[in-house]
This record gives structure tokens, C-alpha cells and sequence, in this order.
């Protein structure tokens, strides 16, 4: 019996189904219309969805649009970074916002819940700064992840914003909703000092490549009877020039820093995030005059990689913002990022740890000039979504994606079914 897309909505389906050939350089996407903003332009064909405008959310312009699904309410939340209620960055600023979503077809754009003003939702934390050197400039979120029906985000407190590119973090960590007080509180155990100044918790090497997060839960279908669900935490220092690192946790040890295990490229080592080793992006020497000495920094064997607090994390990786997720349609582990180029990649891979595919460019700079943060809709490959005629909407991935120029952010739509084959 044949599995086709169209017909193809359980998971069962789907596994059964996914054969992936031989992996092409590139994928067409194409812009499906803005989430957010109110006066965007310079993007020729890019529409405005008429069911969405963020006008009543004080949001002129913003970033990110990191997307999950609450386990409890069902609805996806959407995490903005720095936020602005005018024109060219002015009026009431706030370092991030939350909003929400049900829509479940997602061809003629993303419409957001009229929730009303977007306030800042992740409040900045002054006494986790170390002791009078520490500044902050700002807060984003860089992943989240409904786990047992708590919801989590990771986010790096900026220091600084230095050169296109490059920024300096103080730290990440998790911030975590409080059903009781309807309230995102820092969750202090969950902090990974980038410096040895970064915060009032100790640096332990390793952290400072794990300053920005993708989140992806293992499938709980996938997990044998009486065996540990993970939830996988993908990290990246701050910036857009290091590579990619792994980790996992057991999905009870969320805020359990000591539980956490690394890659490091044969086996899971616990506890000790300098044991985790690229896995995307990877760069034998850091750039510029001082790479030598930040490379030496940071190799776990001269000083247990502790000097890496110092001289900052390895460069060269050139592995930015990244979104991972589960796609049932592929049955497949799927990865997108913003290279050294600017362009948008995408990647695949049967387990996270696992080989991942070549890089397939989703997107370009140069028909995006200023790209950037490419966040995948969880819905997306899952059966959840459908088409204009109410058919399921399965092999499309939808996903995020930020404009620098226009500062804002627009759903993207790129067709998973090059990459699967129907077998019989």
C-alpha cells in the first residue's frame, strides 16, 4: 500500500514513509506574509496577512519569534526579543515580549490572539550580575519548551553588543512560568556564567558554548517502556561565530545543571559541558591575531579548559540562532541556522547526536538582505496544521524569520517533500 504525502497523518504513517535521498544544496522557501510590525516594506512579494496585525500590541518593531507549544493550554507561544513601540527603534522599548497563537493554517500567514499590550515577560535579574562590574544592556530568549506541561525559556543576559556579529553575554539561563503568580521567575541553579565575571555563579568551563539554546523534546513514541525521555539543549556562545554543542537532560532534571550530559562525539559525559565538542560548524583555529591564544584557552587539557573564562569562547563555527525540531513528516531531526554567509541552512539527522546531513540553503542574503534567526513552527510536519481546503498540511515547514532591515519578523515556507520519497 502506498504512503503519499497527501495522505499521510499519523506518526506510524509518517515513519513508515520517510526515506530521505540524496541530500540537494537547496530547497525554495518562499515568505508566506508578516508576523509582526505595522508599516513593512522593501521586500517585494512578502504580503501582509489580513489576519494579523500587531498594532495592538504597542509592537512596531522586534525579533526572534521563537515559537513551542504550551503542553497545558495547546495554544503556541511566541517569544519576541527587544521590542519597540515606534518607528527606527523609539518609543517604549522592552527587552523581550510574549504572545500567542492558535491558528492552524498557516498558508495565508501566522494570526496572533489579541492578547492586548505586549509587556516585557522575562524581567531582568540585576542580582545575578557579578558584583560591581556586572552590566546588562538587555534580556532575549533564545529557545523554550513545554516539558511535563511547565514551560521554559532559555535566555542570554547581553552585556554588551559589540561589532555586527559579535555580543558578549553575562550569562544564560532559564526562566520558568509560575502558574501560581502568573509570573516568569529566574531559575537561579539554571545559570551557566560565560566569564569568570559573568555572574554571581561560579564559572564552570564549558558554559560559555552554551550561552544561546535550541531546545527539541525527545518523541515520548520514541522512548522504550521504563527508559529516560531527554529533553535535548543544543548551545552556541554568544555572537554568530562559534559552532554548535550538545547536551541533554533527563525531561524531571530540566533545572538540574549537574544532571546534564555532553557529546563529546562518541559518548555523554555528565556534568562537565568543556567534554562537549562541535558538532556543527566546527573550526579548528578562532579568527584573528588572538585566536591562538583563545583556542589554547579553551582546550579542556591545559587547565581543564578553565582559562576559556577569560579570553571567550572559540570563533570560526560561524553556527548562529538556531531552531531545532522533531519532524514527524521526515521522521527526521531537523536543524536550521544562519551560516558565516547569512544564509539559512537546514540540516537532518536521525538522532541529535547523530550524523547530520549536509547543509541545504532554505534562504539567502542576498534576496534577504539582513537575515536572520530562522525559528521553526512546531506544528509544522505534524498533521496539526492544514491546507486552505482543510486538508492536513504536512509537508510544509513553516518558520520564523527576522529582517534586520525592516526589524521585524515573517513566516517562511519551505516544502519538506524533496527530501522524502513514497515507498511501497
Amino acid at each position: 500500500m502506498s504512503a503519499t504525502a497527501s495522505s499521510t497523518t499519523s506518526r506510524t504513517a509518517t515513519l513508515a514513509a520517510a526515506v530521505v535521498t540524496s541530500t540537494p544544496n537547496s530547497l525554495p522557501s518562499a515568505p508566506v506574509g508578516w508576523v509582526t510590525g505595522q508599516v513593512n516594506s522593501g521586500y517585494p512579494g512578502i504580503g501582509w496577512p489580513q489576519t494579523n496585525n500587531t498594532a495592538g500590541f504597542g509592537i512596531w518593531g522586534t525579533d526572534l519569534g521563537i515559537m513551542w507549544e504550551n503542553g497545558l493550554t495547546g495554544k503556541i507561544q511566541l517569544a519576541f526579543g527587544d521590542t519597540f513601540s515606534g518607528p527606527n527603534m523609539t518609543g517604549d522599548w522592552r527587552s523581550n515580549v510574549l504572545l500567542l497563537s492558535t491558528d492552524k493554517n498557516l498558508s495565508n500567514g501566522l494570526s496572533l490572539l489579541p492578547t492586548g499590550y505586549a509587556y516585557q515577560f522575562i524581567p531582568s535579574a540585576p542580582g545575578a550580575l557579578f558584583p560591581l562590574l556586572g552590566s546588562e544592556v538587555t534580556v532575549i530568549p533564545t529557545s523554550a519548551v513545554s516539558v511535563r506541561d511547565q514551560q521554559y525559556v532559555n535566555y542570554m543576559s547581553v552585556r554588551s553588543w559589540d561589532t555586527p556579529g559579535r555580543w558578549t553575554t553575562n550569562y544564560s539561563a532559564i526562566s520558568m512560568y509560575n502558574q501560581a503568580t502568573d509570573k516568569w521567575v529566574l531559575v537561579p541553579s539554571t545559570i551557566r556564567s560565560a566569564s569568570w565575571f559573568g555572574s554571581t555563579t561560579p564559572y564552570v568551563p564549558g558554559n560559555q558554548n552554551f550561552q544561546q539554546a535550541a531546545y527539541v523534546l525527545q518523541p515520548a513514541d520514541q522512548v522504550a517502556e521504563g527508559d529516560t525521555q531527554y529533553l535535548y539543549a543544543f548551545g552556541t556562545p554568544s555572537g554568530r561565530a562559534g559552532s554548535a554543542y550538545l547536551s541533554r537532560v533527563a525531561v524531571g532534571d530540566v533545572t538540574d545543571l549537574s544532571k546534564y550530559q555532553y557529546w563529546n562525539g562518541s559518548d555523554w559525559v555528565t556534568g562537565k559541558p568543556v567534554a562537549a565538542v562541535p558538532i556543527i560548524g566546527d573550526s579548528p583555529n578562532s579568527a584573528g591575531i588572538f585566536g591562538p591564544i583563545i583556542d589554547w584557552a579553551n582546550d579542556p587539557n591545559v587547565l581543564g579548559g578553565y582559562l576559556g573564562g577569560l579570553f571567550g569562547a572559540k570563533t570560526g563555527g560561524n553556527v548562529s540562532e538556531m531552531s531545532v525540531q522533531y519532524n514527524d513528516y521526515l521522521g527526521k531531526y531537523v536543524m536550521m541556522y544562519a551560516d558565516g554567509n547569512n544564509n539559512i541552512q537546514l540540516r537532518y539527522a536521525d538522532q541529535p547526536n547523530g550524523q547530520w546531513s549536509a547543509p541545504i540553503t532554505v534562504a539567502t542574503s542576498a534576496a534577504y538582505p539582513g537575515l536572520y534567526a530562522p525559528m521553526i513552527h512546531p506544528w509544522s510536519g505534524t498533521g496539526k496544521l492544514v491546507d486552505d481546503n482543510g486538508d492536513p498540511d504536512v509537508s510544509t515547514l513553516y518558520w520564523n524569520m527576522s529582517l534586520w532591515g525592516n526589524y521585524n519578523v515573517v513566516l517562511m515556507e519551505t516544502d519538506l517533500s524533496p527530501l522524502k520519497t513514497t515507498v511501497v
